[in-house]
């Protein structure tokens, strides 16, 4: 996770606007992810 929040802050800091969230969960995606990136990505675009 320390990797993935150096890159983010670069990618930050050259001017992208990015969320980052974080959740206890095993690693996959169920149906009910899907649905809610799918609306985040509906409200945010």
């Amino acid at each position: 996770m320390k990797h993935q929040k150096s890159r983010l802050k670069l990618l930050q800091d050259g001017g992208f606007d990015i969320e980052f969230v974080t959740y206890d969960k095993e690693h996959n995606i169920d149906r009910d992810e899907l649905n809610m990136i799918s609306e985040w990505i509906k409200e945010k675009y």
